[in-house]
């Protein structure tokens, strides 16, 4: 067994050299990427990404089975988004590496990010008395700590030195990291650019990938467009996926057909995305930690004590629920139990998909020459009515787009307006009485401060219950609306001749995030509501005599200030939650589906027409184009012949 391993061990390397050699790596794959692949080989160091979209998760449930506690901030937002390696250590500590100089400047280039992201952290920073032109170097400075008590610092918002980290090496005595490395990138859909391609440089180096996804939107156009573009080369023997937030799955059995529509998915079939059950991994992240730090007598935080509440009624924290045992259990089976093969497979598969890709290449572009040869052998005239039925064909689905685009904004307003509709009627005759009510139980007034944030928040706990009612409503009338509109669509372009076009729909894709809302209204209160801001709402209705002997007109006074306040922040709330369901209604179903199928149809015919053009503009030269594409088709097929006798694992 050892002898075998060496040998494919040297083979692997004699194959990285080669690939150096060859003109084969695309901008996605450097040599840089090549070398750090046989550094890793050569030290047999086992890499395990966790990747996800931001807000999938990935740090919680990464703090429940690693750490049992809350060591990684789970505040996962362009903000605070790091690349977050995880090593063995006798102790914990960690190490932060700041951007360098150059890293910095690039950095700042994108403006767009840099303003809204960046600007006020670093104003805050340098309150703090962290200065740039201090600690950023043309080489990247490294911070380093003896614990992980300020680990926030480096990674927390409002961290001093968050705005300027890169990426954090954590250092921790968990025996599970003797025998892998865990890597933690931000997420797939970070706006930091810089961060976004070192994120992806990471996944390069990955030996085994676990894949997080939430289960409102798991498997989502951005999902399938990673996996694309990144994980192709990770066997699927070495691939876990994860539906995490289950809990937030309004129930057992929606969540059981959900996962149906997943496996009949042709596009997941084709990427051996999800290949078995045993592959798939459905997990409370959250319940998990809370139940991990309850057994192991660490408190909670506010927030954390308000989700085991509502995890505890749903039965989360309990280890068959929240399931993270079998997550324990799979990447025991399949990553570390078999370390030393998962090593040989995971850069055999690696080299394989370089070759993959660039056979794939080859073989698309002799599809497109000799697409054209077939073209240039047409005569004139039917390539000219050619010409004018692409064209007619091209306004045929402008005028649909856009009669689509307006009946599906026609119908999500009609929507919209009736969720508003029954917000104003729910909070005016059932929240707004209760909250009033509430606060004139209050008598004394030095406890506003710390009561008003949670009367508010149980008021959205109300409205999130009967507004669970109105998103299903939208929901389902979206489904029926949507597939109507491709349905029709799909009869009238055969009537066209455009042949059959996959125009099939899933049902998961009408998940509306009711729950996910829920939680930024609960995270907006306490930034709205906050100790100080209550604080200054009472000294400035009452007078100091007042608040001492709590009188009956000063707190009239402060309720009536905190009513008016309240309803407004209702009101903005209420908007907030419109704006968001439409957001999220339109890139789902609008951008993500109905446009991006008209919009292959007109690339489709755009080709086709600039094919045609292009011989015809060239006409006398028909015998020369017909020689040079035959010459440059029989030079493709003799590269595509050396790469594959090149592949020899």
């Amino acid at each position: 067994m050892l002898k075998e391993y060496k040998k494919d061990k040297s083979n692997l390397l004699s194959q990285y050299n080669r690939i150096l050699d060859l003109d084969i790596l695309d901008n996605k794959i450097t040599k840089k990427d090549i070398e750090e692949k046989k550094k890793q080989l050569q030290n047999e160091h086992f890499f395990v990404s966790f990747t996800g979209q931001i807000k999938s998760g990935k740090s919680t449930l990464i703090n429940a089975f690693l750490f049992a506690d809350e060591v990684i901030p789970a505040d996962d937002t362009p903000h605070t988004a790091k690349i977050t390696i995880i090593k063995y250590g006798s102790t914990p500590r960690l190490e932060a590496t700041l951007y360098s100089k150059d890293e910095w400047e690039e950095l700042k280039s994108n403006s767009e990010f840099y303003n809204k992201f960046l600007k006020s952290d670093i104003e805050k920073s340098i309150s703090r008395g962290i200065y740039i032109d201090e600690i950023i170097y043309s080489s990247p400075k490294v911070l380093k700590e003896d614990n992980l008590t300020n680990l926030q610092e480096y990674v927390a918002r409002d961290g001093k030195y968050t705005p300027f980290v890169n990426s954090v090496t954590i250092y921790y005595p968990n025996e599970i990291l003797k025998e892998i490395t865990v890597v933690d990138t931000p997420g797939t859909n970070d706006p930091n650019q810089l961060r976004d391609r070192v994120a992806k440089e990471w996944v390069h180096k990955t030996d085994a990938n676990i894949y997080i996804t939430y289960a409102n939107q798991a498997m989502d156009r951005i999902d399938i467009e990673f996996i694309d573009e990144f994980l192709l080369g990770v066997p699927k023997e070495q691939k876990i996926t994860v539906i995490n937030k289950i809990d937030t799955i309004n129930s057992r059995d929606g969540l059981n057909e959900y996962i149906d529509e997943l496996f009949n998915n042709e596009e997941l079939k084709r990427r051996e995305i999800l290949t078995t059950r045993e592959n798939l991994i459905l997990v409370s992240g959250l319940g998990a930690l809370i139940d991990k730090m309850l057994n192991n007598n660490i408190p909670l935080s506010q927030d954390l004590n308000y989700y085991a509440k509502e995890l505890e009624k749903d039965g989360f924290l309990e280890p068959k629920n929240h399931n993270l045992n079998e997550l324990e259990r799979v990447i025991d089976a399949k990553l570390i139990e078999n370390r030393g093969k998962n090593i040989i497979l995971s850069h055999k598969s690696f080299i394989k998909s370089i070759f993959d890709k660039k056979i794939d290449s080859i073989n698309r572009e002799i599809e497109i020459e000799e697409e054209r040869l077939k073209e240039l052998s047409k005569d004139i005239d039917t390539l000219k009515s050619n010409l004018v039925d692409i064209n007619e064909l091209e306004e045929f689905i402008r005028k649909k787009e856009e009669d689509i685009s307006i009946r599906f904004n026609t119908t999500i307003n009609q929507y919209l307006e009736d969720f508003i509709e029954k917000t104003d009627f729910i909070n005016r005759d059932t929240i707004i009485p209760k909250i009033k009510k509430e606060l004139e139980e209050i008598k004394n007034s030095a406890t506003y401060d710390s009561e008003v944030v949670w009367i508010v928040k149980s008021g959205l706990e109300h409205t999130f219950s009967h507004l669970r009612e109105v998103v299903s409503k939208i929901q389902n009338e979206l489904a029926l609306f949507t597939k109507k509109e491709i349905n029709r669509l799909q009869d009238e372009l055969s009537k066209e001749n455009l042949g059959k076009i996959d125009l099939t729909i899933s049902n998961s894709i009408f998940n509306i995030y009711a729950r996910e809302l829920l939680y930024g209204m609960r995270e907006s209160a306490d930034r709205q509501f906050s100790e100080h801001y209550i604080n200054g709402v009472v000294k400035s209705k009452t007078t100091t005599f007042q608040r001492l002997l709590d009188t009956k007109k000063g707190l009239e006074n402060i309720n009536s200030a905190l009513m008016s306040l309240i309803q407004k922040y209702f009101e903005e709330t209420r908007d907030k939650m419109r704006s968001s369901l439409e957001e999220k209604i339109k890139d789902k179903i609008l951008n993500n589906t109905i446009n991006q199928i008209i919009k292959e149809l007109k690339s489709n015919l755009s080709r086709k027409r600039e094919s045609i053009n292009d011989y015809l503009d060239n006409i006398d030269s028909k015998e020369k184009s017909i020689n040079q594409t035959t010459k440059k088709i029989d030079l493709l097929k003799d590269k595509l012949n050396r790469y594959k006798n090149e592949y020899h694992l």
